[in-house]
């Protein structure tokens, strides 16, 4: 239909239109004739269509109120009265993107599909999950998603909840701490100091009358702002919309959010460490400032250029002078904005408290510096560049992330399109380098260290064991001072939340769920198409599809004769390169270069594999660059990766100090992916690689190669010097290439020299026991458990969806707190359990161990199983940016996992039934009795297992 300024389409009036040559489409700009609820339509005729509603919500306190809405809205609704409406969606749509999520001052609820239907599915079961919620008329919801109080089987009690569990874990990180900390200090006067997520302090103190409060406070049409992206249906769309918009009258919704005045203070907190690590030289030390309105959209570009310009690598001129003053292992300059009022921060990490002033000094001694000699305008250039090349880069999910772009200026009352063009920013910003807007910025920003506030976060050993005791008499002190009508109530309400949680939906409340017809679904699978060409004796892996005028490349180096305890060696050696000089530039010279020339560079090791017992590690350059800037990123990086000179003992100790930081932390808050590495190691020799290049024995290798380095350099370096003189040749290289053209890869590959093949696989045996426990100092544990299943097929795609979905959400999450949990099927056979943020780890795993029984007991049921064999369909087919669209497709290839293996496995999907179904129960019940196990958790979750290896972070 024709769209013009005036239209009304079901009670939307559109009041702007806006054509766009930077986004591919026109943006539409409407509102609800009644209620006045803002719509936004980015029509560029993308297939996958985003539905977003979001609201202004402004936390009054740390309970996390909102964050608990997020989720307790999502258990059931007046149409759609299922207990778990968005894990039933979950079990049956082809959902591109299906979640919710709490920021500082908003909450979205985001959904997309490339199916119409589907679309249409997803869309009205989100509207009626916010507008309608049952929620907010029966409090078990709010008590299994936010925090009630239970007695233990000790008689003592104890707080549970879904996202008090989660805030636990969350809390748990140094990082999380430190952003949130520096947020308390900026913002003492309006809802960016509370903790928005929640503080387990304080999410007790909320009131099931308080959470029904402030949902009807901010949960209104009026206040709400709903982005639509894609080829949407827009009239039947609008019409779902009005629906729920339109029978409501409009109230005066502006919710606004006073602006902060500039308050210097002073906060110190604690973090908890290991009885094993040493407290001196451990505390963080940050510094932060207002800087800047939303509004003021090119200071804030400016801003965040000035941060990578002093701030982006060791070599930066701030970050190399405060490491080679000694006054910290670490440090970062960034710019936090997506809020009313942005920041600038400046953490030092590792380092002493009493070294705040000396930081400081530090600072302002470079600052001046700069200003004196003048910025270098070529690395000005090339980092603006860098930004450019940053918004030109084709990410997904891009509806998604140009609806959260757009409401980090609508939401405030600002044009919804300030954050989605910059081409005329990035022009502005070319002529502020002539100009001297950048110097006179960077002498405002850092040269009045004045108006900064400082926050001090100390190391403890002693911190978790105090948490865990005051979290326990906060419980105590709660039960205490109830009556004993009150402790009557309290139980009636714990039965009554255990009934509901372990009560299945009826078959009525079931079919209320909309599900996609299996018809929906092509018996075809989406299938990147990978050109074999031989260049100069390598195999190029040509992938065309657009891509913005990029073009992406991956170069895989196989690493066959390393042995498992050298792999190690090779995940150290990615994160050295392109942080060392070369025989050709010093490394101020060489990150010019790349600044300069190309958009993204990393390193990593990754291995393929066609049969469980071998695999084939390689070392794998990617590059990112601009068309016309092929042939010189491709001689840099086949510089880098030729030309490095291991001698400078003293930038390679720095990096691996803070290699030892981020693979702690890395285990503290994702250490279910550590687990899995762990577990799947047992039975997949690359996953043994996974683990020794990023699980606990590269954990364990970079911990003891960071405290012995200094005193013998040359035994790694020797051990570097050598992997990359036999690995990194023309014998051992397959070059991966993503483009809407092929470029010519003759000055790439010829960089190379000839060098020795290296054997096709190898086989590995794993390095860690098959019962494994990591200590880590944290609040939360995750427990993963799985076996290898030599006959896998399609089938258990679909049973991990009926697994995952059905029995462990309910039994781990919603039941036990934890606040995640699932079944991976991986299609080279293994199958693994998995919890996120568990309070009781120990009892997840007794629960992976009835997975079979309750297959049994589903299969003799009457539930459809189409729905899952959609979800399990659907998890197949992600959405990719073509980079990642080439990087996958290039593993396929290198897996052998061709079209044929794919339209195999989705007619093994589609041709599950009940009967077949059974047959997985053998593979379940083996993992029962002989799976491997790994537990990361605090020390009490470990000590609940018996004959368990437990080994420190």
């Amino acid at each position: 239909m024709k769209i013009e300024i005036g239209t009304v389409i079901n009670n939307f009036k559109v009041e702007r239109i806006r054509e766009s040559k930077e986004l591919n489409g026109r943006f539409v700009e409407m509102r609800h004739v009644k209620t006045g609820t803002e719509l936004c339509w980015m029509d560029n005729g993308d297939s996958n269509k985003l539905f977003c509603v979001g609201f202004k919500t402004l936390p009054e306190d740390s309970t996390g109120v909102f964050h608990i809405l997020e989720h307790s809205v999502l258990c059931g609704s007046d149409k759609y009265p299922v207990k778990e409406p968005f894990v039933d969606l979950a079990k049956s749509s082809m959902n591109t993107f299906l979640n919710a999520m709490t920021f500082s001052d908003k909450t979205i609820y985001p959904v997309s599909s490339r199916n119409e239907q589907d679309f249409l599915n997803l869309t009205s079961v989100y509207l009626d999950a916010v507008f309608a919620p049952r929620s907010v008329k029966d409090p078990n919801a709010f008590r299994q998603e936010g925090w009630h109080l239970e007695i233990g089987e000790d008689g003592k009690p104890f707080f549970n909840g879904v996202v008090y569990n989660e805030m636990k874990g969350a809390m748990s990180g140094v990082d999380d701490m430190i952003y949130q900390g520096m947020d308390t200090l900026l913002f003492p006067d309006n809802c960016y100091g509370w903790n928005s997520g929640g503080d387990p302090v304080y999410i007790p103190d909320l009131t099931y009358e308080q959470y029904c409060a402030m949902y009807h406070k901010y949960y209104h049409p009026s206040n709400a702002r709903i982005f639509l992206d894609g080829a949407v249906p827009l009239e039947k769309t609008l019409a779902l919309i009005d629906e729920y918009v339109g029978g409501a009258e409009k109230q005066p919704a502006v919710h606004p959010i006073p602006l902060q005045q500039v308050k210097p203070a002073e906060l110190t907190l604690y973090y908890a460490i290991g009885e094993d690590e040493e407290e001196e030289g451990k505390a963080a030390v940050g510094f932060g400032r207002i800087i800047a309105n939303y509004s003021e959209k090119r200071r804030l570009m400016m801003a965040e250029i000035l941060c990578d310009y002093l701030g982006d690598t060791n070599e930066a001129p701030l970050v190399r002078a405060i490491l080679d003053a000694g006054l910290g292992e670490n440090a970062e300059l960034y710019v936090a904005d997506g809020t009313e009022q942005a920041t600038l921060r400046l953490v030092v990490r590792n380092t002493k408290s009493e070294n705040r002033d000396a930081i400081r000094a530090k600072t302002e001694e470079v600052v001046r510096g700069l200003l004196e000699k003048g910025l270098d305008k070529e690395l000005l250039t090339a980092h603006i560049n860098r930004y450019a090349f940053r918004v030109k880069d084709m990410r997904e999910p891009a509806g998604l992330i140009r609806c959260i772009m757009s409401y980090q200026s609508s939401l405030y009352g600002g044009d919804p399109m300030l954050f989605l063009e910059f081409d005329e920013d990035i022009k502005a910003l070319r002529e502020s380098v002539e100009n001297g807007g950048f110097e006179e910025l960077l002498e405002e920003l850092l040269l009045d260290f004045g108006n900064m506030s400082v926050l001090t976060v100390l190391p403890s050993k002693t911190y978790g064991e105090q948490l865990r005791r005051e979290e326990a008499e906060r419980a105590e002190k709660v039960y205490a001072s109830l009556s004993e009508k009150d402790i009557e109530e309290l139980k009636a309400a714990n039965d009554r939340l255990h009934r509901w949680q372990q009560e299945p939906d009826s078959e009525e409340d079931t079919k209320t769920i909309p599900v996609l017809p299996l018809e929906e679904v092509s018996p075809e699978p989406l299938f990147t198409k990978t050109d074999v060409i031989e260049k100069d004796g390598v195999k190029v892996l040509f992938h065309a599809m657009p891509t913005n005028g990029i073009v992406h490349v991956n170069m895989y180096f196989a690493l066959t004769d390393l042995a498992a305890n050298e792999l190690p060696a090779a995940g150290v050696t990615a994160q050295l390169l392109s942080k060392l000089p070369t025989k050709k530039h010093s490394v101020s010279e060489l990150q010019k270069l790349i600044t300069t020339y190309i958009g993204k560079l990393s390193f990593a090791v990754k291995a393929s594999m066609k049969t469980p017992e071998s695999c084939t590690p390689y070392f794998m350059a990617s590059f990112s660059c601009l068309e016309e800037n092929f042939a010189k990123a491709s001689e840099i990086v086949s510089e880098i990766l030729t030309e490095t000179m291991f001698n400078e003992d003293k930038r390679i100790a720095e990096i691996l100090l803070q290699l030892d930081e981020e693979t702690k932390q890395r285990a503290i808050m994702a250490g279910h992916s550590f687990g899995a590495a762990a577990v799947n190691s047992h039975y997949l020799s690359s996953a043994v690689v996974t683990d020794a290049v990023s699980g606990y024995s590269y954990r364990s290798y970079v911990k003891e190669l960071a405290k012995s380095f200094t005193s013998e350099p040359a035994k790694l370096t020797s051990i570097l010097e050598k992997l990359i003189a036999a690995s990194f040749v023309r014998a051992r290289l397959t070059l991966g290439v993503t483009a809407l053209e092929m470029p010519c890869p003759k000055g790439l590959v010829g960089a190379f020299p000839a060098g020795t093949p290296a054997p096709e696989t190898v086989h590995y045996d794993s390095l860690l026991p098959k019962k494994f426990g990591v200590r880590i100092p944290a609040q939360v544990s995750f427990a993963e458990k799985g076996v290898l299943v030599p006959d896998f097929d399609g089938r258990m795609r679909v049973a991990s969806v009926i697994i995952g979905l059905n029995f462990l959400w309910n039994r781990v999450r919603v039941q036990g707190g934890a606040y995640g949990s699932g079944l991976i099927a991986d299609p080279h056979g293994m199958i693994t359990n998995y919890s996120y943020r568990d309070p009781s780890p120990a009892k997840s795993i007794g629960v992976y161990d009835e997975e079979a029984d309750f297959v049994k007991e589903f299969c003799a049921g009457s539930e459809d199983i189409t729905k899952y064999v959609i979800s399990a369909i659907g998890n197949l087919e992600p959405l990719r940016s073509p980079a990642e669209a080439g990087a996958a497709a290039d593993l396929q290839y290198l897996d052998g996992f061709t079209y044929e293996t794919a339209k195999k496995e989705r007619a093994e999907m589609l041709g599950t039934t009940r009967e077949n179904l059974l047959g997985i129960c053998k593979a379940l019940e083996n993992c029962a009795g002989n799976g491997a196990v790994c537990v990361v958790g605090c020390e009490s979750a470990l000590a609940e297992f018996k004959d368990m290896t437990v080994k420190d972070l």
